[in-house]
């Protein structure tokens, strides 16, 4: 019963966010040329090593940063201005599933970006390097990239569910979420283009799945410590009085 709750959060979800890219509008296109810029920036960066170096991994934590926060800004916050979050909580979903529901849609929308920006990352890399032979990520990378996205979708999408609870509009959200990501985001990326090309490439006594279990690691204590914050502040019959 749970999980068919969180699905069918999931799927409205879901369809709100279709409905805003159905007409492949402006906004959908500036996203995918962000993604394709930002690919282009650290494949510039890493030269042939992009497709084994953590250089990906630090890329697909910083994708979600840039991506959710605009979606998960409105997973209360624009119920309450649409006037919609009254009829959500009085259906007989619980409190743990529309949480749980609304927080993995975003996420879904984090991660999504994630495997587009390894989709691109590849073309961009093979293309850059002649593409004969077609160079693939390591496994390593890949795994590691696709965990790190994931998990850091979910850190995201705790971290504004949190804020949305507690916002009046979505634009307040929208700013406050943006600011902080962004900040988060330029202070990685100015450290990385400062860090010299050769430093890049895994030295032979590194272990790279240590360096990823680390990662993933630390995120899922971060992920659990918000998931819990997010309950928290979660109650119906706070938001309903509102």
């Amino acid at each position: 019963m749970m999980i068919t709750d969180i699905a069918a959060v999931i799927w409205k979800e879901w369809k709100e966010i279709l409905v805003q890219y159905k007409n492949f509008d402006f906004n959908l296109i500036i996203r995918l040329i962000g993604l394709i810029f930002i690919s282009w920036v650290f494949i510039s960066q890493a030269g042939d090593d992009w497709f084994s170096a953590p250089l990906v991994i630090i890329t697909s934590f910083l994708i979600p940063l840039l991506t959710v926060a605009d979606i998960v800004a409105d997973t209360f916050a624009g119920e309450k201005e649409r006037h919609t979050l009254e009829t959500l909580l009085a259906t007989r979903l619980s409190d743990l599933a529309i949480l749980i529901g609304k927080s993995l849609s975003t996420s879904i929308y984090g991660w999504t970006h994630v495997i587009l920006m390894l989709i691109f990352g590849l073309i961009i890399g093979n293309f850059s390097t002649g593409g004969s032979p077609i160079i693939f990520y390591s496994i390593p990378i890949l795994a590691g990239s696709l965990f790190v996205g994931l998990l850091t979708s979910l850190a995201a999408s705790f971290s504004g569910v949190i804020l949305s609870l507690k916002a009046t509009t979505v634009r307040v959200a929208q700013q406050n979420l943006g600011s902080a990501f962004m900040i988060l985001t330029l202070s990685t990326i100015i450290i990385v283009r400062s860090i010299p090309i050769n430093l890049w490439r895994i030295p032979d006594n590194f272990s790279i799945w240590l360096f990823i279990l680390t990662s993933v690691l630390l995120l899922l204590f971060i992920d659990g410590i918000l998931f819990l914050i997010a309950k928290r502040h979660f109650r119906r019959d706070r938001l309903i009085h509102n």
